[in-house]
């Protein structure tokens, strides 16, 4: 992808972002300032649906995350409109409207109820390497959200506390790492791979949520 493709590609996560805290309007609004640009500094028609489709491609992948089938197949339905239009102004008209009514319908429809599961799904999913170092800052920024307001719309999803839920994921881990054939790691090696600096207080977490110390699993 070239420069003005990633370019392009970054500006949905920034206007996911706008969507999370100024709502449609506000979104609708950056809709038009960005194609518009777009339009306004690319000749060729052809070009301008590619970028403005990958903008479209960038929201969605965000929103729904590793689904491709359905990727494909929402990024069919918004793009239908301007995709085929060859007049700029109808064309910037399609791309703002149908893209916001998609946004909208998300976020009244079954787009609620996937949020929580697709972050619990990219928890489960996370390399170790990158768990460990995983803080609530960090999830909500691959999710385009401040961390305050992605953890408010966790919790009034599931009821849960996201710190509550990253927690039992670590523990979660470090059982798996204690079971796995052929490893005989120590209590504060399997403590500092999870994401825990203390082993003392891993080992009291670990107790409450199994019922057992990790050092039984140990020996």
């Amino acid at each position: 992808m070239d420069r003005s493709f990633t370019k392009a590609f970054n500006l949905s996560r920034y206007l996911l972002m706008v969507f999370e805290t100024r709502g449609l309007d506000g979104v609708r609004e950056e809709l038009r300032r960005c194609a518009g640009f777009i339009m306004e500094n690319t000749k060729d028609n052809r070009e301008v649906n590619n970028r403005l489709q990958v903008i479209i491609s960038g929201i969605l992948s965000s929103l729904l995350g590793d689904q491709t089938e359905m990727i494909f197949r929402h990024q069919m339905q918004v793009t239908e409109n301007f995709i085929n239009e060859t007049d700029l102004e109808s064309k910037l008209n399609h791309f703002v409207s149908d893209t916001t009514e998609y946004l909208r319908r998300f976020e009244e429809g079954d787009g609620e109820n996937m949020f929580s599961q697709r972050v619990i799904a990219f928890l489960k999913t996370m390399p170790l390497e990158d768990f460990q170092a995983l803080t609530i800052d960090s999830l909500a920024q691959a999710f385009c959200y401040s961390a305050g307001h992605f953890s408010s719309k966790f919790r009034d999803e599931t009821g849960k506390r996201l710190q509550e839920v990253i927690m039992n994921e670590r523990l979660n881990r470090a059982f798996e790492l204690f079971q796995k054939k052929g490893l005989k790691p120590t209590v504060k090696e399997v403590a500092e791979l999870v994401g825990f600096s203390d082993p003392h207080y891993f080992s009291q977490l670990f107790k409450k949520r199994y019922g057992l110390l990790p050092s039984d699993l140990v020996h």
